[in-house]
């Protein structure tokens, strides 16, 4: 569930740094740190030059991090796990 861990502030956190009035901040990359032990532990990364389609509200972006987080490989849409 993306609502543990205060997962919501970490999606204002995107949206405050990326987005800007007239579109997305394209030099910009955004890192959330997520999980307390070494088996949940997952680093989120969002490049504002890789991302694409991003919505500026809360929910669609905690669409999308639960799919980083549910997918390998989706660095395509902007967000990726390492």
């Amino acid at each position: 569930d993306l609502h543990d861990g205060r997962i919501d502030v970490g999606c204002r956190c995107i949206t405050a740094a990326l987005f800007r009035s007239q579109g997305i901040r394209h030099n910009t990359e955004v890192r959330l740190c997520l999980g307390t032990d070494d088996a949940s532990r997952a680093v989120i990364a969002v490049s504002g030059g890789l991302a694409r389609d991003l919505l500026p509200d809360e929910a669609s972006m905690a669409s999308r991090l639960r799919y980083a987080l549910d997918k390998e490989g989706s660095a395509a849409k902007g967000l990726h796990k390492e």
